[in-house]
């Protein structure tokens, strides 16, 4: 199982869900949007995705031009009926 993992905030790790998802064998490609790391374009590569919490009001699409497209990422994964778990601004 590969989980896409998006950390908002560099302070934000995952923690207990990360504990699970190591101990379940999950392989994790984690993406630092917040420093610009490059958001999948699709679903394709991923069976599910978790978005961690962050400073950033949700709204804050000026100051964080990446989470329109991080919105519309965790849409895509919904529509393909594969797992999201989405903390705080997640």
């Amino acid at each position: 199982m590969r989980v896409l993992v998006v950390q908002n905030f560099d302070n934000n790790d995952l923690g207990q869900v990360g504990a699970a998802l190591e101990e379940a064998g999950a392989e994790i490609d984690l993406r630092l949007a917040h420093r610009g790391d490059p958001l999948p374009e699709n679903v394709a590569d991923h069976d599910a995705l978790v978005v961690l919490g962050g400073g950033q009001n949700a709204r804050d699409d000026e100051t964080y031009p990446y989470l329109p497209s991080l919105a519309a990422l965790m849409r895509s994964f919904g529509d393909a009926d594969k797992a999201v778990l989405g903390i705080c601004l997640g």
